[in-house]
């Protein structure tokens, strides 16, 4: 035990057990939450990442709205609105149980997500106005939707598991 020299000064200075029990268990829960304090930085900067990979997403995303027909397109945005999902839904939950309370993130990561969908199906409208390019209001619509998904599906398997 780590606490064994304390525990042999406290019942030199008379302490009880119970007293001495007491005291680590204060000391142990203290490290504990300095310990998630300290741990709580990755999961913004993670949170953060994921900001910037969808970005990025989005802008590769472009030129295969150009080559690709709009069934193909609909096909990698799922795979890539999913992954992100899952990836954004991991994270904020162990966020979400390091800070012990919830958070205003699950409306603004997707919203973001939504938001450059949109921009990047208006830029490919754009860039070449005669193809075949998905609404951008449906596409950043089923995005958001799918993006969200694995988020809903773990808070409706906590919710069934609670019950």
């Amino acid at each position: 035990m780590a606490y064994e020299e304390l525990i042999e000064k406290l019942r030199k200075k008379g302490w009880s057990n119970r007293d001495i029990v007491a005291t680590i268990q204060i000391m142990e829960k203290i490290q504990q939450e300095e310990k998630l304090k300290r741990t709580g930085w990755l999961y913004w900067l993670a949170l953060i990442l994921i900001i910037v990979g969808m970005t990025i997403v989005s802008i590769v995303l472009v030129p295969l709205i150009f080559t690709l027909n709009v069934a193909a397109t609909y096909f990698i945005m799922v795979i890539v609105a999913y992954s992100f999902g899952t990836m954004f839904s991991i994270v904020l939950q162990d966020l979400e149980e390091i800070q012990g309370k919830k958070i205003i993130i699950p409306i603004l990561i997707p919203g973001i997500g939504i938001v450059n969908m949109y921009y990047v199906i208006k830029a490919s409208e754009i860039l070449l106005p005669n193809r075949n390019i998905p609404n951008p209001l449906v596409m950043s619509s089923v995005y958001a939707l799918l993006f969200m998904a694995p988020y809903f599906f773990s808070k409706l398997a906590s919710m069934i598991k609670v019950q």
